[in-house]
């Protein structure tokens, strides 16, 4: 019973927190948008070691025009890769095929520009990310839970198998998540196998890459791939 009335609480501790911040941005009545800017950024999730700094390009142009009633979006970004050493992904423009970006370093300008259709699941997280766009999804959502992500796995008992490099950085970020559970983390050097009856899977260290510190490809039943990231 406490924690079913915590979660009730929570939650409306979180919508108020909502509420509050539509009225004070003027989301509610807020139709159309134009963010412009220049300086820097950073690619999420791509550095080069666990808990180190996303790579940075100094970005020349950057447009976004958002209209919340289609939903549509046109973003246009121009950066420049002159980071040096060039360590860590997120170059080039993200490959569906492959699930990542280019591979630093790009020489000249990268020029990215999107029509982004907020209909879709894929476009609708696009424009959630922005300020307006986040408050909105949230009153229409009506649900203000955080669920998801790595940490439903580490919630059920799952173990997460990453380098020994990240092993740390993970039982940080674990441990102030409110888990029931202690996490699984294990971690493997060069190689590590596993096996289920007759089916196994070799996980093998790329070394001497500046992608990623801990990248990883493996190897399942005669097929071979490339692990797309080494954070994991």
């Amino acid at each position: 019973m406490i924690p079913l009335m915590f979660a009730l609480f929570a939650g409306l501790q979180a919508q108020s927190v909502v509420d509050a911040a539509v009225k004070t941005r003027g989301t509610a009545d807020l139709q159309s948008i134009r963010y412009t800017g220049t300086g820097t950024n950073n690619t999420v999730r791509q550095a080069f070691t666990s808990g180190g700094p996303w790579p940075r390009f100094k970005v020349t142009k950057y447009v976004a025009l958002i209209n919340y009633t289609v939903p549509v979006m046109r973003q246009e970004l121009v950066r420049v890769d002159n980071e040096y050493p060039p360590r860590g992904g997120g170059a080039g423009p993200f490959n569906p095929n492959t699930g990542q970006g280019g591979i630093r370093p790009v020489p000249g300008y990268i020029v990215q520009n999107l029509n982004i259709d907020g209909r879709t699941e894929a476009g609708a997280m696009n424009l959630w990310l922005t300020p307006h766009g986040f408050l909105k999804g949230a009153l229409e959502s009506g649900d203000t839970r955080v669920s998801g992500g790595l940490r439903a796995y580490a919630a059920e008992g799952i173990p997460i198998i990453t380098h020994e490099s990240h092993k740390k950085y993970y039982e940080q970020i674990f441990r102030n998540r409110g888990l029931q559970r202690v996490p699984v983390i294990e971690s493997m050097k060069d190689k590590r196998v596993l096996t289920d009856g007759p089916m196994s899977v070799e996980l093998h260290l790329v070394r001497n890459n500046f992608h990623s510190e801990g990248l990883r490809w493996v190897r399942s039943a005669g097929c071979i791939s490339d692990l797309s990231s080494g954070h994991s």
